[in-house]
């Protein structure tokens, strides 16, 4: 976005991010391999619009396709691709951003819930199981103590994955 928005022609930005450099801070990881690929396909003869939906085809993530399509579409219509990037970005950082405030509005309510089933539940239940014995003389064993942990261990790494499963997907 920033080399398109200063003037820099699309392929050599594409081309650009392509290489690959010593410095960390100029490493763009995988996308580097993949703009790789789009780089090469052109150079062997493909147009680059081509070669930008086919990687869109390549490539499963959602914001990386509306991106390429995006551009592809951009160069096809021969606009500012800087500017339509930019667009593009802001758009996915705003969807972004409700992802998390979704992501924030359910975790309440779960934690609310974690706490009761895996903090106070336990908790009431052994207490209410040391009441029960003083009164009618019922032995608390290991085994009874045993299953209570494992139901509380078990209820913890279910409210963990339900935790982790409906955390959103972001890019920092």
């Amino acid at each position: 976005m920033i080399q398109t928005s200063s003037g820099v022609p699309l392929f050599e930005s594409i081309v650009s991010i392509s290489e690959k450099y010593n410095d960390q801070q100029l490493d763009y990881g995988a996308i580097s391999v993949e703009f790789g690929k789009i780089a090469k396909e052109v150079r062997g003869g493909k147009e680059l619009t081509d070669a930008l939906e086919d990687s869109a085809i390549r490539i499963r993530s959602d914001d990386y396709r509306r991106l390429m399509w995006q551009i592809a579409n951009t160069n096809k219509a021969g606009a500012n691709v800087g500017f339509v990037l930019r667009q593009t970005m802001s758009y996915l950082e705003d969807e972004q951003r409700v992802k998390i405030r979704d992501y924030g509005s359910q975790l309440s309510p779960l934690a609310i819930f974690y706490m009761l089933m895996c903090v106070i539940a336990p908790t009431m239940g052994i207490i209410f199981l040391v009441i029960i014995s003083t009164l009618a003389a019922i032995k608390i064993t290991e085994v009874l103590l045993g299953v209570v942990l494992l139901i509380t261990v078990i209820s913890q790494v279910v409210f963990i994955g339900l935790i982790k499963s409906r955390r959103p997907v972001v890019a920092l």
